[in-house]
């Protein structure tokens, strides 16, 4: 019964435009430098989507902004300020391309995230802009009681000198209807620099002394091995578990910029005790030349200062520094942990040869992560194909079991668009290691079809490491005037091991990163709807149903899923 009621709640949702396409979708993993959405880091995946909904206008953006949004290094934001500075605004993409460092390949990855707006423009919406975005999900697994998520989002911006941005969400386990999470940031912006109270992100160098999230996972494609730092910016997220909660400020002058902030982690904790409340406080300065930076970094951790027990657990100094020589950006960082006595320094090269491949390196010694290896990647982008290979090897002195570890991973992807309507992807990947499940293969296959209103959509993938797993769906989407998309996912999966399971990137709404794991044997369906509402608004609905009929032992309840999210905008 409880099936039935499923479906039909399914048939009934009827729902934007806005949806997250497999255009996009492909669009924001190649930018990220991953093979698949499943790759990729929740909270970059989330920034990039929302630049796509909203893009950078290079022709009024300020260093820090450009810097932001972690699609430029910093030799082509230089060279992008003194084209403006010397000639006015950039009027076409294929002027852009002709500026140092661009290219008509990296104009092409660009084109999605930003716009060529004359300055001499007047822009509407300049004094007010803002957005207020809710969603709620009910999850209900088997007989079990049904569990509510829901969380809000809104961001208000005045004159474009200050914003505010928040956020409060309640989890599927939390005790109380009341929110779980908090999350607030106040920015005031001028032309000498930002003072930000709230959430925000530091993130500088290569990430080896300050970089509030996890980064030290090599990605695949060559543009993402050279770390593009953001500094101070304000944290516009769901999740309140990434971005630290204190206070933060940078100031520019000319050619160098500071950067001061302190934070503490128990300022997420409304119980926090202020007589043991830890204190981080971290500085940056950096150097900005025409063809790159030099950067240093200084990062203490005061422990329990107001109660009396003074203690430097971590404390940690880097320099940092990128510049690019006859088009070959060479980068790096060396830090040093005061408390540990031990060095860390990763290193690293990327280039293009010609228009159509490009090649990085990069290698890196970890002590502290009890890691040191090395990558090198290369990918050819001509006439339609797509191919990309990727190679990395880590070596572990101690490894889990306090032996030396060694572990090989390589990954291959062919893309082939044959046309404007049919396009087709091969990737497989192989790790060999030295511990645990010593090898796993993984197959993927998709074909994709858009003949304008209706896209079609399938995927068989086979994971092999213990045992076999399996996994195939399809999957079609209809675009109603342009104002209503509706998907439509039907899916099995056929995997007896743990070590086996596959990860899909589930089509979601914005500001949604779903990537479940598919472990057991069963069948999956999803229904996504997204709406716009004329100007005021995007409404999406997602509901889905997995089910275990086939498995013959520890049978798992069937688990089914409604989600809504409406997208205000001001």
């Amino acid at each position: 019964m409880r099936r039935i009621a499923m479906w039909l709640l399914m048939i009934s949702v009827c729902g934007s435009a806005a949806a997250q396409t497999e255009e996009e979708i492909n669009v924001v993993a190649r930018t990220l430098g991953v093979m698949n959405a499943e790759d990729a880091d929740h909270e970059e995946f989330e920034d990039m989507i929302y630049l796509l909904r909203h893009p950078l206008d290079i022709n009024r953006a300020s260093r820090s902004e450009l810097e932001s949004v972690r699609l430029f290094s910093q030799f082509q934001i230089a060279s992008l300020l003194d084209y403006r500075e010397r000639h006015g605004c950039i009027m076409s993409m294929t002027e852009l391309s002709s500026v140092d460092g661009f290219g008509s390949q990296k104009v092409q990855s660009l084109k999605p995230f930003i716009v060529l707006e004359p300055v001499m423009t007047e822009r509407t919406g300049e004094r007010l802009r803002g957005e207020l975005n809710g969603r709620t999900s009910l999850k209900m697994i088997g007989s079990n009681s049904p569990v509510l998520h829901y969380s809000i989002r809104g961001k208000l911006s005045c004159y474009g000198k200050m914003s505010i941005n928040m956020s409060v969400s309640r989890e599927y386990d939390s005790p109380r209807w009341s929110p779980s999470s908090y999350s607030a940031a106040f920015t005031w912006t001028h032309r000498y620099g930002k003072v930000l109270v709230g959430d925000f992100n530091a993130r500088f160098g290569q990430g080896l002394c300050m970089w509030n999230s996890s980064f030290l996972s090599v990605k695949s494609s060559p543009s993402s091995y050279m770390r593009r730092a953001t500094g101070i910016s304000p944290s516009y997220s769901y999740n309140s578990a990434y971005p630290i909660r204190g206070v933060a400020a940078d100031f520019r002058l000319k050619r160098w910029k500071l950067s001061c902030f302190a934070y503490s982690p128990d300022l997420k904790d409304i119980d926090v005790s202020w007589n043991s409340m830890i204190i981080c406080p971290a500085a940056n300065i950096t150097r900005y030349f025409r063809f790159g930076h030099m950067g240093i970094t200084h990062y203490v951790h005061f422990s329990d200062l107001a109660g009396g027990d003074f203690r430097i657990p971590q404390m940690k100094s880097s320099y940092d520094f990128s510049v690019c020589v006859d088009g070959v950006n060479l980068f790096g960082e060396t830090m040093y942990d005061w408390v540990l006595k031990k060095p860390a320094a990763l290193a690293g090269m990327e280039t293009s040869f010609g228009e159509y491949f490009t090649f990085a390196s990069m290698a890196r010694f970890l002590p502290l992560s009890d890691e040191h290896g090395a990558s090198v990647s290369g990918e050819v982008l001509k006439n339609g194909h797509d191919a990309l290979l990727y190679a990395d090897v880590v070596y572990h002195p101690q490894g889990r079991s306090g032996a030396e570890a060694v572990q090989i991973k390589t990954q291959g992807k062919w893309e082939w668009h044959i046309n404007d309507v049919f396009c087709t992807e091969l990737r497989i990947s192989e790790r060999i290691r030295t511990w645990e499940r010593t090898v796993k293969t993984d197959v993927r296959t998709d074909l994709n079809v858009d003949s304008g209103d209706w896209e079609y959509s399938c995927r068989f993938n086979i994971s092999k490491s213990k045992g076999i797993g399996l996994l195939g769906y399809a999957e079609v989407s209809y675009m109603f005037d342009d104002l209503v998309r509706l998907y439509l996912r039907q899916g099995f999966f056929g995997i007896d091991n743990w070590d086996d399971r596959i990860y899909v990137y589930e089509r979601d709404a914005p500001g949604n990163f779903n990537v479940p794991a598919f472990y057991g044997r069963g069948l999956w369906s999803s229904v996504y709807v997204s709406w716009k509402i004329a100007r005021c608004g995007s409404l999406y609905v997602r509901a889905s149903y997995t089910s275990y009929p086939f498995m013959r032992q520890n049978k798992k309840p069937g688990k089914a899923e409604l989600k809504l999210q409406f997208l205000l905008h001001l």
